[in-house]
């Protein structure tokens, strides 16, 4: 665009780039504390599929986000397209190719917000590497998947003295952790189960299993378990999750099925 300025007193034309980005209008962690309405589902889904699609399309574009939590998630409901959900704040991301810009010892404890940072985080474990870094993300987007059915993200529920967890880790010796870290790991598993069991009591029937055990998937403590993946996926390059997309378009489907049936259940009642 060009603009007007005064230079000298002679009007001047003066070209301008400007990036012109959509307004948002409101977080999805806006849309987490309304849960218990009745189309709360429907939506929750949709948006959590386009969760997925960003990261997707992040990951295969060699970005990891890093930082990945409901608020980072800005909602759009402008028409014809709907509501719909778009992963922001990339301040934490980096390239997965790209060299550290650090010393290995600045990666320990994560680069996101601990808060919401995977058990190898927590527990200063920690590695400059492109597969933690997928791993980490993978662990997010389960984070995101339990606030949906929660409220609160993964972390809060499984490591609820988080703080002290890291408090104890950073005080052994970098050699040690690893050993600290798998004992841990088996430690986390039947919190995690209990978790999912949360889940399994709040998401809606028809999905409550799948939901539960996806969550278990990207949650799990060891990280490589999070890439879990089926027979027909693992030639698939470690950066496409449409795997995990697929994985959401059928929960969705099977929910919005169930809506169908119910809906035809009671009009054959009237």
């Amino acid at each position: 665009m060009n603009i007007t300025v005064d230079f000298k007193g002679v009007p001047t034309p003066w070209p301008v780039r400007v990036h012109r980005l959509e307004m948002a209008d409101g977080c999805l962690d806006e849309l987490v504390t309304s849960r218990r309405n009745v189309k709360y589902w429907h939506h929750a889904l949709r948006l959590f599929r386009d969760v997925v699609a960003d990261i997707h399309q992040m990951h295969i574009a060699g970005i990891a986000h890093r930082d990945l939590k409901s608020s980072n998630v800005l909602l759009f409901t402008s028409r014809p397209i709907g509501q719909r959900g778009q992963v922001a704040d990339l301040g934490r991301s980096c390239r997965l190719g790209d060299s550290p810009q650090f010393h290995a010892t600045a990666y320990v404890l994560g680069r996101g917000d601990p808060n919401y940072a995977p058990p190898e985080l927590i527990l200063g474990a920690g590695v400059p590497d492109p597969a933690a870094y997928r791993f980490a993300d993978l662990y997010l987007l389960g984070s995101v998947l339990c606030e949906l059915a929660t409220g609160q993200g993964a972390t809060t529920l499984l490591m609820p003295n988080w703080q002290h967890a890291q408090q104890r880790a950073m005080g052994v010796p970098a050699s040690g952790r690893p050993a600290m870290l798998r004992a841990e790991q088996a430690a986390l598993r039947p919190q995690l189960a209990h978790i999912a069991d949360i889940i399994r009591s709040t998401a809606p029937s028809s999905i409550r299993t799948e939901l539960a055990a996806l969550f278990k998937q990207l949650c799990d403590p060891e990280p490589a378990r999070r890439d879990t993946r089926s027979r027909r996926d693992r030639n698939l390059p470690h950066t496409d999750l449409a795997w995990l997309l697929r994985r959401v378009d059928i929960i969705h489907r099977q929910f919005e099925a169930s809506g169908r049936r119910a809906g035809q259940r009671q009009g054959s009642s009237k």
